[in-house]
């Protein structure tokens, strides 16, 4: 009965007015016992000697009987509101309601030209023999077969069936790769030079030093892949060479410590080291071929590379800093956009591209 009175609303508001009436009884109950240092009769001016409690001096046995008798219906009302108070109590409370129509709905949407005793025919997996064989039939072996279910409630066929040859069973499919090779015609332009170059969607990408780890790394296997130099001009050959520049800042605190790192990051021995770690190539002509020797150690696949376009550009003196327009951003972008749509998406010829491309930096820094 107290779960019962959890589960209605009406009666967890009733049970929790008595609740509250019980506390203020039980609160009153205590106030007019006898004080033990004054209290609260102390308080309206009563003595210590004055008497036992408000009702005369031999109450205090009844009372305290009657203290204990409320704070037991006090306890009580506390255990059932926190039964009947808590959500999933509140939540079962109204969802009672609710499934008991769905039940009685469910029951009654079995269809009614449905033999007695028949349960409801379930769907058979595609190709799926049967559990068992039906009494009188002949058993066939458990191979697919196109030939229809038959239909519900129909005799099963007693015709004896020549057994059907064994198909082998077709091998798993072989899982593509996770990025299979996209066709010349599909490949977006927007990927790195490598994939391009593994899709064959372009055959050759002017680089520098610094990017033959990353061939070796990032083209396939099956890439025949090695290096020439830059075609010579009516001018002359030219090439790009780039390099990283130390300086110290003039506000450091430990200028001659400083002082001997630069030195260190100019010697052989750094020089080796981000030769064999990163493939960076020195600008010092004197270290050229210690660069050929150790990035060809230190990569075996490239031990058959043509990597000498790289050493004699700095070695017969035509590799060339980079240079800077006076309006850099800008001109980079105009150079930038001519270049991807002549040599790398085709669309225009390099010549008529390039000269527009010039004409255009040339206007551009003029103003």
């Amino acid at each position: 009965m107290l779960l019962l009175l959890g589960w209605n609303l009406y009666a967890i508001g009733i049970v929790t007015v008595l609740f509250l009436t019980v506390c203020v009884l039980m609160v009153l109950t205590v106030l007019i016992q006898k004080p033990q240092g004054g209290g609260l009769s102390g308080a309206f001016g009563s003595g210590a000697g004055s008497g036992q409690t408000a009702f005369g001096t031999k109450t205090g046995d009844a009372l305290t009987f009657f203290t204990i008798i409320v704070f037991v219906i006090y306890l009580i009302f506390a255990i059932v509101l926190n039964f009947a108070a808590r959500p999933e109590a509140l939540a079962s409370a109204n969802s009672t309601a609710e499934t008991a129509p769905e039940k009685a709905a469910d029951k009654s949407a079995a269809p009614a030209n449905a033999p007695a005793g028949t349960p409801a025919p379930n769907t058979p997996a595609a190709n799926t023999p049967p559990a068992s064989t039906p009494p009188g039939a002949t058993p066939a072996p458990a191979t697919p077969t196109d030939k229809k279910p038959d239909a519900p409630g129909a005799a099963p066929s007693t015709t004896p069936t020549e057994p059907a040859p064994t198909t082998p069973a077709n091998p798993a499919p072989q899982t593509p790769p996770a990025t299979p090779p996209a066709s010349p015609e599909t490949a977006p332009a927007t990927q790195t030079q490598y994939v391009q170059i593994n899709s064959g969607y372009i055959s050759m990408w002017e680089g520098g030093a610094f990017t033959l780890t990353r061939y070796v790394s990032m083209l396939n296997d099956d890439i025949d892949w090695d290096i020439v130099a830059l075609p010579k001009g009516p001018v002359g050959r030219v090439t790009l060479a780039t390099n990283d520049g130390w300086s110290i800042w003039n506000g450091t605190k430990a200028p001659d410590a400083t002082w001997e790192l630069l030195k260190f990051l100019q010697s052989d021995e750094w020089t080796d080291i981000a030769t064999r770690t990163a493939g960076q190539q020195s600008a010092r002509r004197s270290h050229q071929q210690k660069w050929l020797a150790g990035i060809k150690e230190a990569n075996p696949k490239l031990a058959n590379k043509n990597l000498k376009p790289f050493t004699e550009a700095i070695e017969q003196n035509y590799a060339r800093p980079i240079e800077f327009w006076r309006k850099d951003v800008d001109s980079k972008k105009i150079f930038t956009d001519a270049y991807n749509k002549s040599v790398r998406d085709g669309d225009e010829e390099v010549a008529v591209s390039m000269r527009a491309a010039a004409e255009q930096i040339n206007q551009l820094n003029k103003a």
